[in-house]
C-alpha cells in the first residue's frame, strides 16, 4: 500500500503448483492493462527473487505490515490451491506481523 495515496503498491507473490501453470499465467497477463480504479498500471510478471513456498515464508515471518490493512497481509494455503477442483478445502496461514499501533501513531 502507498502511504501517501493509500493505493495499493501493485505486487504479488504467487507459488504455483507446476511451472505449466506459471507459464499460462505470464501468458494471460503479462503486460495487461489494469482496467479498475482508472489506473495507468501495467502488469509486468516476473521471476521472484526468492524462490520457493518455504523460503517466502520464512522471509515474511518477521516482517512488519504495518500499513494497509489485516487483509493485506501475506497469506499460504494447505492444501495447496491448483484451481482444478473448488471442492478442495484449504486453510490460510497468516504470515508476518501487523501492527494497528504503527499505522495509526506512525511509531
Amino acid at each position: 500500500m502507498c502511504r501517501r495515496r493509500r493505493r495499493n503498491a501493485g505486487f504479488a507473490f504467487v507459488n504455483f503448483t507446476n511451472p505449466e501453470a506459471a507459464f499460462r499465467f505470464r501468458d494471460a497477463f503479462h503486460g495487461r492493462h489494469w482496467n479498475l480504479f482508472e489506473s495507468s498500471k501495467v502488469a509486468e510478471i516476473t521471476r521472484a527473487r526468492i524462490q520457493g513456498k518455504a523460503a517466502l515464508i520464512n522471509n515474511c515471518k518477521g516482517m512488519d505490515f504495518s500499513y494497509g490493512s489485516e487483509e493485506d497481509m501475506p497469506v499460504w494455503f494447505a492444501p495447496a490451491r491448483d484451481g482444478s477442483d473448488d471442492q478442495v478445502r484449504s486453510k490460510m496461514f497468516v504470515v508476518g506481523k501487523f501492527s494497528w499501533a504503527k499505522m495509526k501513531f506512525g511509531n
